[in-house]
């Protein structure tokens, strides 16, 4: 393993509204308990990095972690990182499965941000196994 970050925050998606978690449980069918669990494993956990917030912030829009919808932030750029790479989170491992989407409810946020974010929203990440993973985990890249 060469690259390594953390965890910093953790969202859960429910018929609510959005979540604030300190752990989540996720296996290959995503997030358990979040409203995507089982719909589209290629698509059910969305990873954010630190890098994106910087983004928004020098186009002058600042937020808060979790306003890009993510369900895990952390402070490792993971977005060069070819489809099917593979990275740990505490123990648990996970794959990129395909490049961030933009979603129409980021321009709730600011009008301006879908178009600044385009490029570096996120990556979708599947879990390959079952567990917990918390805010503070290791985030490891695995060498090539």
């Amino acid at each position: 393993m060469s690259k390594t970050g953390y965890v910093t925050a953790l969202f859960c998606a429910t018929k609510e509204g959005r979540e604030t978690r300190e752990r989540l449980d996720v296996d290959p069918k995503g997030i358990v308990g979040d409203k995507f669990y089982g719909r589209d494993s290629a698509r059910a956990i969305l990873l954010t990095s630190h890098k994106s917030y910087k983004v928004a912030s020098s186009a002058g829009i600042a937020l808060e972690e979790g306003r890009l919808s993510e369900n895990i932030c952390v402070d490792i750029n993971l977005y060069r990182l070819p489809i099917g790479s593979r990275f740990r989170i505490g123990n648990i491992s996970f794959e990129i499965a395909q490049a961030g989407t933009l979603c129409k409810s980021l321009k709730k946020v600011d009008p301006k941000l879908p178009k600044v974010v385009a490029d570096c929203r996120g990556v979708y990440v599947r879990a390959l196994e079952k567990g917990s993973i918390a805010v503070g985990d290791r985030v490891s890249i695995f060498a090539d």
